[in-house]
């Protein structure tokens, strides 16, 4: 049985290719393959002594968690899909809906309703509609993993790793878990000894607890109930729009708290929404790996492995990186003037966040 269950989520537009023959299974099964390919990577040069992986039977045990075949279903499911007037879509699947929601999606132009389908309806999903099932979907599979790896009544220790909406839905899982026990899967005493968000979007887009003060929080932060993690990462790229809809900032000190802030700004791939790329960075696996691995890593190391990440030249691809620069500044701005409330404001920004990615990307192959 493994010492430690170290799960990781994704976030928004995970599918599967065209032809399979059980598209959410199949997703299900592949999206994790690049982000944890690159922790271990990262645990394998790190602590190569400690055992950790998808399979293994003492040291840390790697759990890719699943929403994505929970929303492909829905998404079948639902006639219209992939109709350029969104807001007309989901009036009409969801007549009881107010106006001015309705008006909020009508911000999503024709020409970007295919970012819609394919990745901001995700938020939509969660937020709106199906949250609750979809905690449930995750939750069953972090029950069903610490139970397979217990025994005498102890639990392993657990960390998490979280991406974009991902953020969201893990919090508002771990906080339920954490918060009744009982209720919700029998976990008591759950000892959290690492968690990360990147990208993080939890802020705007919880449907529980406000993730500034709830039990999800480092120990020494000031909130709600007693402090639960032990080690909080939370990561974004300066030049990552997606997470300046998120509204993140807790004011956790971390003199005071096991906080630890961490933002970055060399772009060594177009997409910087990368989970794959946010994992790879010393200050985010490094942290997570410190404790899950218990292999202290002091601040000497750590700059010298930044050091060595920032040196990694950027993609060859100038203007366009230039112009994803210059995109994400201004929504930046807009953002601060906007501060999105709720999920009926935020879905029009994420779907204009993730069509600069795309556009990004496109200009940059």
């Amino acid at each position: 049985m493994a010492n430690t269950i170290l799960f990781m989520i994704h976030g928004v537009g995970m599918r599967p290719p065209a032809g399979v023959s059980d598209p959410a299974k199949d997703i299900a099964r592949t999206w994790w393959k690049e982000p944890v390919q690159a922790l271990l990577d990262q645990a394998t040069a790190f602590a190569p002594d400690v055992p950790i992986g998808l399979n293994v039977d003492e040291g840390v045990k790697v759990v890719p968690l699943s929403y994505c075949d929970f929303i492909v279903e829905q998404l079948e499911r639902w006639e219209g899909v992939g109709s350029s007037d969104v807001a007309g879509t989901v009036a009409e699947a969801f007549p009881s809906l107010r106006t001015e929601y309705l008006d909020d999606l009508r911000e999503i132009a024709h020409e970007d309703a295919d970012v819609f389908w394919t990745k901001a309806v995700d938020v939509l999903l969660y937020r709106v509609f199906h949250d609750r099932a979809i905690r449930q979907h995750v939750r069953a599979q972090v029950v069903a993993a610490l139970r397979d790896n217990s025994g005498n009544g102890r639990l392993p220790e657990v960390a998490f790793i979280s991406h974009s909406l991902g953020t969201a839905v893990m919090h508002d899982t771990l906080f339920e878990l954490l918060d009744d026990p009982v209720e919700f899967g029998g976990l008591v005493n759950l000892d959290v000894v690492a968690y990360a968000s990147l990208a993080n979007v939890s802020k705007v887009l919880c449907n529980l607890a406000n993730p500034h003060g709830s039990l999800v929080r480092p120990f020494g932060a000031p909130g709600t109930g007693r402090a639960r993690v032990r080690t909080f990462v939370n990561a974004r790229h300066q030049w990552d729009p997606i997470p300046y809809i998120g509204g993140f900032n807790p004011g956790w000190h971390p003199a005071t708290s096991r906080f630890r802030q961490v933002t970055m700004s060399h772009i060594h791939d177009i997409n910087t929404h990368s989970y794959a790329e946010y994992v790879k960075h010393p200050k985010v696996w490094g942290p997570v790996l410190e404790q899950v691995l218990r292999r202290p890593l002091t601040d000497a190391q750590l700059s010298k492995l930044v050091a060595k990440h920032d040196a990694r030249p950027q993609p060859p691809c100038v203007k366009a990186i230039n112009e994803l620069v210059s995109a994400v500044g201004v929504l930046g701005v807009e953002m601060d003037a906007l501060r999105p409330q709720g999920a009926w404001q935020s879905i029009a920004a994420f779907t204009k966040a993730v069509r600069l990615l795309k556009e990004a990307k496109d200009a940059c192959p």
